[in-house]
């Protein structure tokens, strides 16, 4: 028998690491079920990221259009659509999170949180949050605690420095005996960066790692360290990275400015199949939930992906 040919996929970066780390993410899990070969086209602007962890096999083919075509990020709609019409119907467009509804049809996948409100269709697969890079590797150290502090978005929700470092004071309060990781993200305030390394420095076992001393690659390898994750709900990529690890997830409330939102709507549905639970809640004596499978979404959504136009590369 004949080996099988590599699935060529295009991939469409826009700078993001947010948005690369869902298209990556699928890529790695096309590449666990079928032998992949990828290349990456960066957008005009977009700059460059210091993470380039594409599958073994990455490069600039030479040759016909790829199989696959996938992008995360409005700015990549367009180029991906183009790509596509240029292939002639040989390559299928995959997008990452809903795109604008004109051009929701145009896709022949679109992969999409079912926190964002979007209803299930025949191009449109939902998803518990975004595909992640994070797997369930087994190797958590149980008695460390990761907190992890989001920042400023002015568009979701008001940003209260008193309250988070109150609450992360809160915490390691609680629990002074853990081993405990804080780490900021691009968006936290310097000011808020300043309380916490100031917080950390007052306490034995407690490491602060701020954002920007963070190399590619740094918050995977906590996932997989720490069994214990805390989270800022503003933050809630990291939220399902966490729940992707196999971590028991805490969450430290933020004051949306618009009470219903597609984040509090997903964060709701992990709470209520017991995923996660609230500083208030463990305060009050709750303890995290049962151990819960991990989610596995960029799995789920390679399998689809195989499942509809490549099946017997899923035997």
């Amino acid at each position: 028998m004949l080996p099988m040919k590599n699935l060529t996929i295009t991939a469409y970066c826009d700078g993001r690491p947010g948005h690369e780390k869902q298209t990556l993410a699928l890529i790695r899990a096309l590449g666990r079920l079928t032998p992949v070969t990828a290349e990456k086209v960066r957008l005009a602007g977009a700059g460059s990221t210091d993470d380039e962890r594409m599958p073994p096999g990455a490069g600039h083919r030479q040759g016909p259009p790829a199989d696959l075509l996938i992008g995360s990020g409005r700015r990549t709609h367009p180029p991906l659509l183009l790509a596509k019409l240029k292939s002639r119907g040989r390559a299928r467009a995959i997008c990452c999170m809903s795109p604008n509804i004109l051009l929701r049809g145009l896709f022949d996948l679109c992969l999409v949180p079912a926190h964002d409100g979007v209803r299930a269709g025949a191009n449109v697969f939902l998803t518990d949050g975004p595909p992640c890079l994070t797997t369930n590797q087994g190797r958590h150290e149980a008695n460390h605690s990761l907190l992890l502090i989001g920042g400023l978005d002015p568009k979701s929700h008001f940003w209260d420095q008193a309250q988070v470092v109150r609450q992360a004071k809160t915490l390691l309060d609680q629990s002074p005996d853990r081993h405990w990781t804080l780490s900021s993200s691009p968006r936290t305030p310097p000011a808020t960066v300043a309380e916490l390394a100031q917080l950390a420095a007052t306490r034995e076992g407690v490491q602060f790692c701020p954002a920007t001393a963070t190399p590619p690659g740094w918050i995977e390898e906590q996932y997989e360290r720490h069994r214990e994750v805390w989270v800022t709900a503003d933050s809630i990529s990291m939220v399902y990275e966490a729940l992707s690890a196999g971590c028991r997830v805490g969450i430290l409330p933020v004051k949306w400015r618009r009470r219903q939102n597609k984040f509090q709507r997903g964060l709701d549905q992990l709470r209520q199949r017991g995923q996660i639970i609230y500083l208030a809640e463990r305060l009050a004596g709750k303890k995290f939930p049962p151990a819960v499978a991990p989610l596995v979404e960029a799995e789920r959504c390679a399998k689809e992906i195989l499942r509809r136009w490549w099946p017997e590369r899923l035997s």
